[in-house]
């Protein structure tokens, strides 16, 4: 319960957070060889939202809708089929 009510909190935020990240550079080719966590790290770090990093509800589920979120981002052409998301 507590997590749901902590990562509720943040709801827009992850989502809006979420999507960024499918659109962004560490879902190319290069990261490829990263797994997620440390992908969603990264872009956390590069884009100043370390502070969800220390909030695990948070995290965990900015992950999930990462995860969730993935098929829909590739089928709407975020993702392209050789991987690389759509920010500069």
């Amino acid at each position: 319960m507590a997590r749901a009510a902590a990562a509720s909190d943040m709801a827009i935020d992850i989502d809006a957070i979420a999507w960024q990240f499918l659109g962004s550079h560490y879902t190319r080719r290069e990261y490829w060889d990263w797994p997620l966590e440390q992908r969603i790290v990264a872009y956390l770090r590069h884009i100043g939202h370390a502070e969800l990093l220390r909030n695990g509800a948070a995290y965990t589920t900015l992950i999930e809708r990462v995860m969730d979120n993935i098929a829909r981002a590739r089928r709407d052409g975020l993702l392209d089929e050789i991987g690389e998301g759509h920010d500069q």
